[in-house]
């Protein structure tokens, strides 16, 4: 609580919307798992994830996942 013992908006907004953030992370990780399930082929499989994940609105949070092609 802040020193008028009113509770601190600013940060329970953050803590918020780090915890969207993190719920957003964690759907886009599950659907790229499952859709690479299905995709043994690494550039289909990438493909596969990219649609998928654009599909379901999760495009930036998939960025985050990491998966290259080298």
């Amino acid at each position: 609580m802040a020193a008028n013992d009113e509770p601190d908006t600013d940060t329970h907004t953050t803590d918020e919307l780090a915890a969207r953030r993190r719920r957003r992370e964690q759907a886009a990780a599950e659907l790229a798992s499952e859709i690479a399930e299905d995709n043994p082929d690494p550039i289909t499989r990438r493909e596969a994830i990219e649609q998928g994940l654009e599909d379901e609105g999760l495009s930036e949070e998939g960025g985050k996942l990491g998966q290259h092609n080298d």
